[in-house]
């Protein structure tokens, strides 16, 4: 045991400022796997930018990002019905469950949530 308490004290690591916390957020894989939703993902964002509960969000805290993991594609629609991308290399978006994933990442980007894929 102190054998690893001097080895992690005698680590070097990098003064730059770069990673003082953890990446910290909401991923839609851990709770919907591949049946995500746009109504999930808004609904999340909505969770934690809300500060009901003593005034505390999830976003005060830090946890600012929300990520899509998987599930907004749509899948076997291109250019060689085996990718969901069009001949151009543009992503092709399941519309049946992302109807306007544009105004999806505008809105969470307006209650100050980092929007990724």
């Amino acid at each position: 045991m102190l054998f690893a308490l001097l080895q992690l004290a005698l680590a070097p690591a990098l003064d730059n400022g770069l990673a003082l916390t953890p990446p910290m957020g909401w991923r839609s894989w851990n709770a919907y796997r591949g049946a995500v939703t746009q109504a999930n993902v808004s609904a999340t964002v909505d969770a934690i930018v809300d500060a009901s509960r003593g005034g505390v969000s999830l976003l005060s805290l830090g946890y600012a990002n929300v990520g899509t993991d998987d599930g907004w594609q749509a899948c076997g629609t291109g250019r060689t019905n085996k990718t969901f991308h069009d001949a151009s290399g543009k992503p092709l978006i399941n519309l049946t469950t992302f109807s306007d994933i544009k105004a999806m990442v505008a809105e969470g980007h307006k209650k100050g949530v980092t929007m990724g894929w």
